[in-house]
């Protein structure tokens, strides 16, 4: 993440050194062993693989340092401590106590199994969406038809089945797969087959994925309650976030978004913060240390 100025409000400056010290952006306190690594994803409940935002990360986490690490995709696992995150968040990722999915801007994430039934309320928002042709492409459409009446398959194979041939048609089927992870309704996971190794990865669609607990407590959830408990667990792993960072977290439209914080609000969950011209979202939970926070 890019260094910000001194700020003006003193307890914001004491926010950001209560997020150092609980993301490990310290020498000392970088996580050392794969149980430590997964005490810090229960411990935050929403976790990044790298650092690409205010909240925690696991990468930065066994660094004990924000800054991203040099070189890019396979380059930067050159990095022993780099493949070291990598091969914990891949192993964190068993589907038991955390899924790995992209709802954080898109990106890889780790979402501890108490989230699940609130994502699960989320997907089943977006999935009415999908049916009622709003928001998504005719191919993101296509795709969750297919996958609802074929269940996981890999990716090149569904591309494959619907028809999808030419470099054009290769773009928008990426993007219509990046779009539906994005939106929490489709889980990436690594093919396990054994045969050649394609690099395309299996899809699942989180509802048909989704075990039955988790089905049933997000049923009785409302969309404004699942959407700002996701939004609180954001917030409480990050501490500190400026309000225009905050709206590129999740693909939420600002009315979505403005339902949740008032939601949190009302409950005392979450502390607006205005430091000059710029103003701040704080988890209810580190700022009640400073009770004249505003």
């Amino acid at each position: 993440m890019p260094k910000t100025k001194t700020p003006a409000n003193p307890a914001i400056e004491s926010l950001e050194q209560i997020r150092v010290a609980g993301h490990r952006h310290m020498r000392e306190l970088r996580l050392r062993s794969f149980e430590e690594a997964a005490k810090f994803v229960e411990e935050h409940g929403i976790v990044t693989l790298s650092p690409i935002s205010e909240l925690p990360s696991l990468l930065g986490a066994v660094l004990g340092s924000d800054e991203k690490p040099k070189g890019k995709g396979f380059q930067a696992l050159h990095d022993p401590e780099v493949w070291k995150a990598w091969e914990w968040f891949t192993k964190l990722d068993d589907r038991k106590s955390a899924v790995g999915c992209k709802i954080l801007r898109g990106q890889s994430t780790l979402v501890h199994k108490r989230l699940w039934p609130h994502l699960h309320r989320l997907a089943l928002d977006r999935l009415e969406a999908v049916g009622g042709g709003k928001v998504f492409t005719k191919t993101s459409r296509e795709v969750v038809d297919w996958l609802a009446n074929h269940g996981p398959e890999r990716s090149d194979r569904v591309r494959e089945a619907l028809g999808l041939k030419s470099r054009e048609q290769g773009k928008e089927f990426k993007k219509s797969k990046d779009e539906l992870a994005a939106y929490g309704l489709l889980l990436l996971s690594e093919d396990t087959e054994p045969g050649p190794h394609t690099h395309a990865p299996v899809m699942t669609l989180w509802t048909a994925w989704a075990p039955k607990d988790v089905v049933r407590r997000g049923e009785k959830l409302s969309v404004v309650e699942a959407r700002a408990e996701v939004l609180c667990a954001a917030l409480d792993a990050a501490v500190l976030a400026a309000e225009k960072a905050a709206q590129h977290w999740f693909r939420w439209d600002r009315i979505e978004l403005a339902q949740a914080v008032e939601h949190l609000l009302s409950q005392n969950r979450l502390r607006w913060i205005r430091d000059g011209k710029a103003s701040f979202l704080a988890s209810g939970e580190a700022s009640r240390t400073f009770p004249k926070l505003g």
